[in-house]
């Protein structure tokens, strides 16, 4: 019940994968679509699942990776999830991206909200923190960018609140942009489109 965007792969070797977020023809009914309004005032058209059968659908026409919102469809302008992404760059190993989610954890611990690490099957961490639906999203991300640029200014040998690739040099970028109504993250247990499916 969450607006969802498929990642498909046509030719089974992932050389010709796609971002799908709306019904294509020939598509199962075990996956739905439907429009809702986004706090922008403008329709949007959505995809979702709401069972097992929607899963076994996406599987059979070739989705490798949920990507979803981290709102439902029934109350779109209110996430129930804001997600810490820590996307470090190329030369860090993964006790450093550990390292920082326990880190970030015990910031937010401290701020009284509890968090779940979801490996995100690249290199990095979501830091996910559920919520009571009562903030909308602009109330989300704008805290989670004052988070990240904080931990930035705070802690500027590890962290960025900046994604250019070029700053991000030997430091982790911390990233909020996830969390913008219409914005998707990876879901929990999904396959990736890479070798190995991770």
């Amino acid at each position: 019940d969450r607006p969802l965007s498929l990642v498909r792969d046509t030719d089974g070797d992932l050389q010709q994968t796609f971002f799908q977020k709306h019904r294509l023809p020939g598509m199962p009914k075990a996956i739905h679509d439907g429009h809702l309004a986004k706090m922008s005032g403008k329709e949007s058209r959505i995809l979702w699942v709401s069972d097992l059968a929607g899963l076994i659908a996406g599987v059979q026409m070739n989705v490798l990776e949920f990507h979803i919102w981290g709102s439902l469809r029934q109350q779109p302008d209110l996430p129930h999830r804001m997600i810490f992404d820590i996307d470090p760059d190329e030369g860090l190993g993964f006790t450093a991206v550990k390292q920082a989610a326990f880190d970030i954890r015990g910031i937010l611990e401290a701020l009284g909200l509890q968090s779940w690490p979801l490996l995100s099957g690249g290199k990095g961490v979501h830091v996910v923190v559920p919520l009571v639906p009562e903030a909308d999203w602009d109330e989300v991300k704008s805290f989670c960018q004052d988070f990240a640029e904080l931990l930035a200014r705070t802690d500027p040998s590890r962290f960025v609140a900046n994604m250019s690739k070029a700053k991000r040099k030997g430091r982790m970028f911390l990233d909020y942009l996830r969390n913008g109504q219409g914005s998707t993250a990876i879901c929990p247990w999904s396959t990736r489109a890479r070798a190995g499916a991770g």
